[in-house]
């Protein structure tokens, strides 16, 4: 439900730099990933954005990368949408 996908962006923005995320990540990495299959490249720019600032948890700016990177292997072209 693409409802669901300025929520998700909120959370990454809300939580990169907790902390308090390092115990439980999923709800991060489940968000980055909503974000990758339902959002459009402004979602894809926040991703980027959250996966290589210095303020985001280092498991969280490790996950971001890594998914943007297979999301753009598994759709070629995805990175220009």
């Amino acid at each position: 439900d693409r409802s669901a996908v300025e929520p998700l962006a909120q959370f990454v923005l809300d939580h990169r730099a907790d902390e308090a995320m390092d115990a439980h990540p999923e709800g991060l990495r489940g968000s980055v990933d909503g974000l990758l299959r339902l959002g459009g490249p402004s979602h894809r720019q926040l991703l980027s954005f959250v996966g290589g600032d210095a303020h985001t948890r280092p498991f969280l700016r490790a996950y971001a990368q890594e998914a943007l990177a297979a999301a753009t292997v598994a759709v070629p072209g995805a990175a220009n949408r």
